[in-house]
């Protein structure tokens, strides 16, 4: 077991943190990690090690830790989930000196509560949203059609995000462990039949969407890093976009179930999309093609859900005739028929971004 390498009280630095898992070899410490992930993920228990915790120790070990050094056990495993659990937050309240709620506010939002959500849900929120009939719209979209999502990803949508869910879901049964020549096993043929794909779908979207060998991911984990030493815990981690490693034995393994759930998510695709159709000019600013249709696509999902609660009343965005010209109604109206009080409500989406937060430092809000 590690020896206590640091007396923590919310002031470990991101170096010590650093240098705490530097000295470890890479290849056991992911496998330890998977292992512990996978057991969240199946039995639904964080364990000594949080679920957020797990991607910033992959990532570190990636970017530096010593092929050939230390194998880890489990006892060091809890240990550097503590240290990380210790580190210390740059941001600062704005009404005190230390550390003060707007830090908490930060960890919470930024690190702990996106690991809380039910991801095995993703892949199901993706299906719902773009698996879908797209002439039967209210409003027409300007780029997606099931033949542009399989002219862009290579297969027909639905079959794509089928086969990211028999990925996560093997992978979670073999410790975080996948091999795409398992499919030929008979005991997952019923699982390719109920999800509608073949081993050659799955293979396909796992090579396209999953995995990066692990020379890519060391050289991907330690470039780009920020100047700051205190700002790398907000730093890309490429397993957020290539959840598996392929191991130098060939082996693929994922440090982080969470982070395989949430690849071709419903903000993963998010990102996809804008890749796939981006503006035409880059120079300017504003929505995508993609971002507008997602917008389309996300108001009739929101409607669709809404249709499910049996409202006796529930109208869609109408115009309306004004003196200065024609208006638009509330995306939805949504109560009784009979009575004054009605929910109206607009269709928005909105994700915390990190930008705001990092210029506090620049104005020396340390």
């Amino acid at each position: 077991m590690t020896d206590n390498l640091f007396v923590n009280h919310g002031m470990t630095t991101y170096a010590e943190f650093v240098a705490a898992i530097a000295r470890f070899d890479p290849v056991p410490l992911l496998g330890l990690l998977a292992g512990a992930s996978a057991r969240q993920e199946v039995e639904g228990i964080s364990g000594a090690t949080s679920p957020w915790s797990i991607p910033s120790i992959a990532r570190e070990s990636l970017a530096h830790g010593a092929d050939g050094g230390v194998v880890p056990t489990e006892a060091d495993l809890i240990e550097l989930g503590r240290i990380h659990h210790n580190l210390h937050d740059p941001y600062v309240s704005e009404w005190q000196d230390g550390d003060g709620f707007d830090g908490l506010l930060v960890r919470a939002v930024y690190e702990q509560i996106p690991f809380r959500h039910a991801v095995e849900r993703e892949h199901a929120r993706s299906i719902a949203l773009y698996d879908r009939d797209y002439e039967a719209l209210p409003r027409s979209c300007a780029v997606l059609s099931q033949a542009s999502w399989e002219r862009g990803l290579g297969r027909p949508i639905g079959v794509v995000l089928r086969s990211a869910a028999v990925i996560r879901m093997i992978a979670a049964r073999n410790s975080g462990w996948f091999d795409p020549s398992w499919l030929r096993r008979a005991v997952h043929a019923g699982t390719l039949e109920d999800a509608a794909v073949t081993s050659d779908d799955v293979k396909f979207v796992f090579n396209e969407f999953f995995v990066a060998d692990y020379a890519d991911h060391r050289r991907w984990a330690a470039e780009k890093r920020h100047e700051d030493a205190r700002l790398r815990r907000l730093d890309f981690n490429p397993l957020v976009t290539h959840p598996f490693v392929r191991m130098p034995d060939g082996h693929c393994i994922a440090p982080s179930m969470h982070l395989v759930a949430k690849r071709l998510g419903p903000a993963s695709l998010y990102a996809i999309g804008n890749e796939l159709w981006p503006r035409p000019d880059k120079a300017t600013k504003g929505a995508t093609p993609f971002s507008g249709d997602a917008g389309v696509v996300l108001e009739a999902y929101v409607g669709e859900l809404l249709a499910r609660l049996n409202p006796t009343l529930l109208i869609p965005e109408r115009s309306y005739p004004t003196r200065d010209g024609e208006r638009m109604t509330a995306d939805f109206t949504l109560g009784p028929a009979r009575h004054h009080r009605r929910l109206r409500g607009q269709v928005r989406t909105g994700e915390p971004s990190e930008p705001p937060r990092l210029r506090r430092l620049s104005q020396g809000r340390v």
